[in-house]
């Protein structure tokens, strides 16, 4: 079977629809496939600009944590360096308080070894006046 021209007019008219056909197809998968890749990058953003939020909050968080702590730890330390100065007060007040007893003791001693010694002058003199 020899193809003439008016048998190849059909023929040619076939392929010609077939090109026509995958070359629209063509384009629609094309297009598909960008509107698909656009709709990727479109969510793609999203989520790391939902990442980058949470991490931001997240930051902020840890800032806010710090400082808090770091009141704390002022109002901590405060609070023990009045305790300090409060049992430093109360020590120099039980050592004078220590002192001034020593000292009465001694005195008492001092006092009875005076009226010890006179009186052992008394006997030994034999003396009622004493």
């Amino acid at each position: 079977m020899l193809l003439t021209p008016k048998s190849l007019s059909p023929q040619l008219a076939k392929v010609q629809e077939v090109c026509r056909n995958s070359e629209s197809m063509s384009k629609e998968l094309e297009e598909r496939l960008i509107q698909k890749y656009e709709a990727y990058e479109e969510n793609r953003n999203n989520q790391l600009q939902s990442v980058v939020k949470r991490l931001q909050d997240h930051a902020k968080h840890i800032e806010e944590v710090c400082k808090a702590s770091e009141t704390m730890s002022k109002t901590s330390e405060e609070k023990i360096i009045q305790k300090m100065e409060n049992a430093l007060k109360n020590r120099e007040e039980h050592f004078k308080a220590l002192q001034e007893r020593l000292k009465d003791h001694e005195r008492k001693i001092e006092e009875v070894r005076k009226n010890k010694m006179t009186m052992s002058n008394c006997s030994m003199e034999g003396s009622v006046s004493c």
